[in-house]
């Protein structure tokens, strides 16, 4: 069964899952701390992978646009469906697509994240190469996603100079500088998370 398959099996009780609070709310924490240090600011918002949207609730209040891309059509059903609306927040648009191919235009979001996702895409390079083609000039990334036989470990933050593993030479290879690091607190049966902070080279 292929992931598309998979995860349109998991939709409806994906929200459910023991795996929001062991894995995906610390992770996503983690994320959101990162969006209020290095990206205060910004106005547009791109999660990929969004599942059934809970990130892209969570900062709701920040942005004035939200847009969430998913290829399962079945957990887009589920974040539409989602009451999260703050009075001061703005309601996501939500999008199937794949990373691999965003229907977006060169520089049209201030802020792309995409937590958990990276080791499900067809083609990781590219879909990277996508997200940085989305980024605007001055935008800044939050990747997530699990080491490759990494470990859990007591909380973990860095700056500038993170330990070097697989995902931050992905994200250096496209083209791009990290500037920040967190490895999240996770709980249960789940590999050890990395949350790289990164931007344009200068």
């Amino acid at each position: 069964m292929g992931h598309q398959s998979r995860f349109k099996c998991w939709a409806p009780w994906f929200d459910d899952s023991v795996l929001q609070s062991l894995l995906f709310e610390p992770t996503h924490r983690v994320v959101l701390q990162q969006l209020r240090l290095h990206a205060p600011r910004a106005g547009r918002m791109l999660d990929i992978g969004c599942g059934t949207g809970r990130l892209l609730w969570s900062a709701a209040a920040r942005y004035s646009l939200l847009v969430g891309v998913d290829p399962c059509m079945e957990m887009l059903e589920v974040a539409r469906a989602r009451d999260g609306s703050a009075e001061t927040g703005h309601r996501p648009r939500f999008v199937c697509a794949m990373a691999e191919g965003l229907p977006f235009a060169d520089g049209t979001f201030d802020v792309v994240t995409s937590t958990l996702s990276l080791r499900h895409w067809d083609d990781p390079a590219r879909g990277l190469r996508e997200l940085i083609r989305v980024l605007s000039v001055a935008g800044t990334l939050v990747i997530a996603d699990a080491e490759a036989g990494s470990c859990r470990a007591p909380s973990r933050r860095w700056r500038v100079r993170p330990p070097v593993g697989p995902l931050q030479l992905t994200v250096v290879r496209c083209g791009l500088e990290v500037v920040d690091g967190h490895q999240p607190v996770v709980r249960g049966p789940v590999p050890g998370v990395q949350v790289l902070t990164a931007r344009h080279r200068r």
